[in-house]
């Protein structure tokens, strides 16, 4: 249903290969697109996604048999940091994050460069963290990233910037999963998430203690369509609008997500449900 009003552990263990296998990419690219059939299937679309999904599946497992790339933070890895992974990966690379706290340089710890990269941790987000040490945000995506693009697996804490302060996507549409973000600050919009011309996938997410002007958990901006689904975005207090989730000239389609303690507003703008 279309809306425009205000409203009131995941864990993993990987031992990798060097080289990811044609039937893990077919079933991830299958459970990806079931729950893009669930969304559309009350407009009709659904036996063409599964259709579509199902061929894509077939295509990429064979293209996207790329290396897999370490990083530890004590040397025992490929790289100490997630950048110097993503300068050094390609399309279709694998980077697995061993546990422990990474930190960046200038203004993003870690910047896609627009490559297609499943990056995830080992061991789950309780145990890899995204640290922005309050002078920069954790991951930025502008360079037309897909959802082949994937964020698996992090927390993100002690983001800062004036927009999307754990994660930015403009011009981007990323796979953002399994992922908490607290204790980030947006001098303006997106405490957690910001995205801008985006149809970002976020599932399985939990945004709470985020901190920002408008749309404390995210933030939706001009001709956003993003898919937000299975999220739990609560203790959000801005100063302005949308303590959860504020939508400027965007639809986002949220679904299965719990909302709670946002101030002023849950949602703030328009919005789509099932």
């Amino acid at each position: 249903r279309p809306h425009s009003s205000q409203s009131d552990e995941h864990s993993w263990h990987l031992a990798p290969p060097r080289q990811r296998s044609p039937q893990s990419i077919f079933g991830f690219i299958l459970a990806l697109g079931n729950t893009i059939e669930m969304m559309e299937a009350s407009k009709g679309g659904g036996v063409f996604v599964q259709s579509l999904t199902i061929a894509l599946a077939m295509s990429l497992s064979a293209d996207l048999m790329g290396d897999i790339w370490t990083v530890d933070i004590s040397g025992d890895g490929d790289f100490t940091t997630i950048q110097e992974a993503v300068d050094a990966a390609s399309d279709g690379d694998e980077i697995v994050v061993m546990p422990g706290t990474y930190h960046g340089e200038g203004e993003s710890v870690v910047n896609m460069l627009g490559k297609a990269l499943w990056l995830h941790s080992a061991s789950g987000a309780e145990v890899t963290v995204i640290q922005g040490d309050g002078v920069r945000r954790g991951v930025m995506c502008d360079t037309d990233e897909t959802p082949e693009t994937i964020i698996d697996g992090f927390t993100f804490s002690g983001g800062d910037s004036q927009i999307g302060a754990a994660i930015r996507c403009r011009f981007a549409s990323p796979t953002i999963t399994n992922c908490i973000m607290t204790g980030n600050r947006a001098s303006w919009i997106g405490g957690a998430i910001h995205v801008y011309e985006s149809d970002a996938i976020i599932t399985n997410c939990l945004m709470s203690g985020n901190d920002a002007d408008m749309g404390g958990g995210i933030y939706c901006q001009k001709w956003s369509y993003p898919i937000i689904s299975g999220c739990t975005i609560a203790n959000h207090h801005v100063q302005n609008t949308g303590g959860g989730i504020r939508t400027n000239q965007s639809w986002p389609f949220i679904s299965d997500s719990h909302f709670c303690d946002n101030d002023p507003h849950h949602i703030s703008g328009n919005w789509t449900d099932e």
